[in-house]
């Protein structure tokens, strides 16, 4: 015997009704269900005290008094749920596997997501974060998880490929490509090198992730490289994800100036068109040669065609704007410092004119100043002067920009390849996602090759799902962290009478309903010989 719920709407009003039922099986072992009674009268809290009636049914006794019973806050399980159903969603769980390795991959970027921290602390969490009943994982040796590393590493192209499958991956033409570098704090990390570091941390060594993403910045594949690997350098690897691992033969790659160079635009294969930009040096060289005009850098988006090459331009005024205030923010600095030097030359007149000289030069070299402000030293005081000639000319191409590409114009329009390569911050989005403070790529606490890169790919996989979830909470006001820690609230609850016990799940509150409603995720009420109910 149950209690059965009826919703039936009416108009733009929903109403709730409840029947008592029962099944049995028939003559031929098929269940069946028969209708008892129905209990139109009854309010919320008797439909509570049938329902749990009804749990005990045959041993009411042992309910005894409310003293009696013990309600003991168990293990988390909001949180986990949420993004394994999520990971169910995106195939992910799917593409894993339910191999003991698929899980503990699945795992793995759970605990990435929850927890931030290293393979000791995600084997800590697995008890605390419901693994067991959610995964059906119980808590391995932490090694089991640095082996796991490897098994993602090993078949990492097989779950790209899979996943790409899932997102329509034959109807993609644009993909997206961009790199960045993560810092270490050791030397042992088999892939660690000093490069340009884009994290601003001198004197640490790094590792480069490549990203390729398709149209949406949702992620396609990820390597990682040695940390002195240049930009273009890492170019060929995506080429060859994308024509030998996808299969694809008609692709736009677009790629930032660092990028996609000369060089690794005449290696692209047949069928792969490219969408870049130029920097203003050669701008500077093409407007010389007479091959476009600087009046062409406008509001509106301007395009000319020289050599089968296609280049779009436009002026952001509002980039123009800031170039101009932080040009002279860095004057005012260097007329400042000469003022505070002035004046410790006059009341210290042992002072040395030549350290305080030396102090302006350097900051005029650092703010590459050198050819707008000049100065002089007189009679141990420095006098500077603003050369406007050449401050004029630096100004001219604030918030200039131009773009370059070969697809045709019959294919995409002048708007459409400049919409293309603004989409290239999506790709600066997921970057900061992956370093930012959920998902935090660092610190990586590994030394092996194989064992970096399987990190990585947890990493990635972590992004699709937040990347997901960020979607679907869009209209959400709380961060993404006040969010996740919202649902880690919701714990597992054992509730104790002298002689049974059961596993329930608290009613979500207000917020965490909105969360889960705009998921599309139902919450389940008991956990049952294992089962999630």
């Amino acid at each position: 015997m149950y209690l059965s719920t009826h919703k039936k709407k009416v108009k733009d009003k929903t109403y709730i009704s409840y029947s008592l039922r029962t099944s049995y099986r028939d003559a031929k072992g098929k269940v069946r269900h028969k209708h008892i009674a129905n209990l139109p009268k009854c309010t919320d809290e008797e439909i509570k005290a049938l329902r749990l009636a009804l749990t005990f049914k045959g041993k009411l006794e042992e309910l005894g008094s409310i003293e009696d019973i013990l309600i003991t806050n168990e293990s988390s399980f909001g949180g986990t749920y949420v993004l394994y159903q999520i990971a169910k969603k995106l195939g992910i769980e799917k593409v894993l596997g339910s191999s003991k390795n698929g899980k503990l991959a699945l795992w793995q970027i759970i605990a990435r997501i929850l927890g931030r921290g290293s393979r000791l602390s995600a084997k800590r969490m697995m008890s605390k974060y419901s693994a067991d009943h959610i995964l059906d994982l119980e808590e391995v040796d932490k090694n089991a998880l640095y082996k796991n590393l490897d098994w993602l590493e090993e078949n990492q192209e097989a779950i790209e490929e899979k996943l790409w499958e899932l997102r329509g991956g034959k109807k993609i033409d644009l993909y997206l490509y961009d790199v960045t570098s993560s810092y270490l704090e050791g030397s042992c990390n088999e892939l660690a090198a000093y490069g340009y570091n884009r994290d601003k941390k001198k004197g640490k060594e790094q590792i480069v992730v490549g990203l390729l993403t398709d149209d949406e910045g949702f992620p396609v594949a990820a390597r990682v490289f040695e940390g002195n690997t240049s930009d273009n350098k890492t170019i060929q690897k995506q080429i060859e994800i994308l024509r030998d691992q996808f299969g694809c033969k008609n692709v736009t790659l677009v790629g930032d100036r660092g990028m996609l160079k000369t060089p690794q635009i005449d290696a692209l294969p047949k069928g792969f068109s490219y969408i870049t930009g130029i920097g203003k040096p050669t701008i500077k060289k093409l407007e010389k040669e007479g091959i476009f005009q600087y009046s062409l850098f406008d509001k509106e988006v301007h395009e000319i065609s020289h050599d089968n090459i296609r280049y779009i331009m436009r002026k952001n005024p509002v980039i123009a704007e800031e170039s101009a205030e932080w040009r002279r923010g860095r004057i005012a600095s260097i007329v400042k410092l000469v003022e505070e030097k002035n004046k410790h030359l006059i009341d210290k007149p042992r002072a040395s004119i030549g350290a305080a000289v030396k102090a302006v030069e350097k900051l005029v070299d650092k703010y590459k100043l050198k050819k707008i402000i000049t100065f002089s030293n007189q009679n141990r005081f420095i006098r500077t002067s603003i050369n406007e000639e050449e401050l004029e000319l630096a100004s001219k191409y604030d918030g200039c920009y131009c773009l370059k590409t070969d697809l045709p114009e019959d294919v995409a329009n002048k708007e459409k390849i400049h919409k293309r390569y603004k989409q290239l911050t999506q790709v600066e989005s997921a970057f900061r996602e992956m370093k930012g403070d959920i998902l935090n790529i660092r610190p990586l606490y590994l030394r092996k090759a194989e064992r970096t890169k399987g990190h990585v790919v947890v990493v990635m996989l972590g992004y699709m799902i937040l990347h997901k979830i960020n979607n679907l909470w869009s209209s959400v006001k709380e961060t993404m962290e006040e969010s996740l820690d919202a649902l880690t609230n919701l714990c597992v609850l054992k509730v104790e009478s002298k002689e049974s016990s059961i596993l329930k799940l608290p009613t979500p509150n207000e917020e965490c309903k909105n969360l889960l409603n705009l998921a599309k995720i139902k919450w389940p009420k008991f956990i049952i010989g294992g089962a999630i109910v």
